[in-house]
């Protein structure tokens, strides 16, 4: 699989597939890290990370055919 073919406009830049696959990991990692935490800074940025986690899956979607 070729994760390099597509390539994507996110957030200003031109990523690969790949790259946002990674982005995705990288930020539901972060959400399941820190979304139960007692400090209210980590919990909006969890807040931030999944919404932008949705936002790339949405984008990237229709390429995830395999």
């Amino acid at each position: 699989i070729d994760l390099t073919f597509y390539k994507f406009q996110i957030n200003d830049k031109e990523i690969t597939e790949r790259e946002a696959i990674l982005e995705v990991i990288s930020d539901l990692e972060y959400v399941m890290e820190y979304y139960d935490s007692d400090d209210n800074d980590l919990i909006k940025e969890a807040q931030r990370r999944v919404a932008n986690a949705y936002m790339i899956l949405g984008v990237i979607y229709p390429t995830l055919w395999w």
